[in-house]
């Protein structure tokens, strides 16, 4: 599983598998041990920005998820996951 979150490609194919043709790509690093990824997509009802940050060693990473223009309270959430 750590080698699909480590690959920019899965990322947009996923986005698009889940009906997201408009999207981009805010930056996007991978040193072999580190990898971030950031982007942003556009919705009915606002812009969501995505970011997620992964170490190979460990297997561990953030997600985080900013909510722009939502009518909602809660415009931001952080998770952390394992995986192994």
């Amino acid at each position: 599983m750590i080698r699909a979150l480590t690959d920019k490609k899965f990322y947009c194919d996923r986005l698009e598998l889940q009906g997201h043709k408009v999207y981009e790509v805010l930056s996007h690093e991978f040193d072999g041990e580190n990898f971030g990824i950031k982007f942003k997509r556009k919705l009915p009802t606002g812009t969501i920005v995505h970011e997620d940050r992964w170490n190979v060693s460990s297997k561990t990473g953030s997600v985080a998820v900013e909510l722009q223009s939502m009518p909602s309270n809660e415009r931001h959430h952080r998770a952390q996951r394992h995986w192994r």
